[in-house]
């Protein structure tokens, strides 16, 4: 898990850069490379009420950061929006836990090919909003 501060920007983007290639390397150079999902956490929201917390250009950048990633990653969690859903960012499932109600997210990896699948080392990503 990557704990991003309030959003991801300047020093934070340059070390994850680096430190999300470096882990894609190490699981690479694996007798069996299987992929360990990812997932991030920051403050403030990406898109909706309140989102305009940073740039259309900050997020972009972050984007640009993470989309040969995009694979691993399970889902960003959000706050900041004192509400509870989920959504999907550029293909990338989001999850604003900060409401009432909780978030249940359950990612599993198939790490070998079936016949239901022809993709190998598939990321499955099911969030449930319960009611307390």
């Amino acid at each position: 898990m990557y704990c991003l501060e309030v959003y991801p920007r300047g020093k934070i983007l340059d070390w994850l850069k680096k430190d999300l290639q470096k882990r894609r390397e190490e699981i690479e150079t694996r007798a069996t490379p299987r992929p360990v999902p990812v997932v991030m956490f920051f403050h403030f929201n990406l898109h909706g009420p309140y989102s305009d917390w940073w740039t259309e250009e900050q997020k972009e950048d972050f984007y640009k950061i993470i989309e040969p990633h995009k694979d691993r990653i399970a889902f960003l969690a959000v706050g900041h929006l004192h509400s509870t859903y989920t959504a999907t960012w550029k293909g990338i499932p989001q999850v604003n836990g900060s409401g009432t109600n909780l978030v249940k997210v359950d990612v599993s990896v198939n790490g070998n090919r079936t016949k239901e699948t022809e993709k190998e080392n598939e990321m499955k990503v099911d969030t449930t909003i319960i009611d307390v």
